[in-house]
């Protein structure tokens, strides 16, 4: 089962096979370590992304396309992944905003002022329930 391809082992785990499964896993499990871990630099957060990949890809198992590169579909998952753990992990430390000038600070603290779009629509809202 080694020998297959990986879109035949793709298909034989979507008839039953769960082996297949684990042939994949087995099969890109460092390599997606490493790519992630490229891309993170922490080692506990890299074998977190990496499990988060791998739970992605098998419940989307179904949607993958055999005529593409399984391959290229993980990694694509990988690397979609580790791009949310960067939006989600971004820090501004105190140290950066002493260095900057005060549009950095400005351009980096969220306003939790509503939008004037946002004003409208509530004063919409509240004469269309009075």
């Amino acid at each position: 089962m080694e020998n297959y391809s990986d879109e035949k082992l793709v298909r034989n785990y979507l008839k039953g096979n769960e082996e297949s499964l684990e042939v994949l896993v087995r099969k890109y499990l460092k390599p997606i370590f490493s790519f992630v871990f490229r891309l993170v630099e922490n080692s506990q957060e890299a074998e977190d992304i990496t499990q988060e990949v791998f739970v992605k890809a098998w419940r989307n198992l179904k949607k993958f396309n055999p005529k593409q590169s399984f391959k290229t579909w993980l990694f694509t998952i990988a690397k979609n992944t580790c791009l949310d753990w960067l939006r989600k992990k971004k820090e501004i430390l105190f140290s950066e905003l002493e260095r900057k000038e005060e549009k950095f600070f400005i351009q980096n603290i969220p306003d939790s002022k509503p939008l004037p779009d946002e004003i409208f629509e509530r004063k919409d809202l509240a004469n269309l329930l009075k």
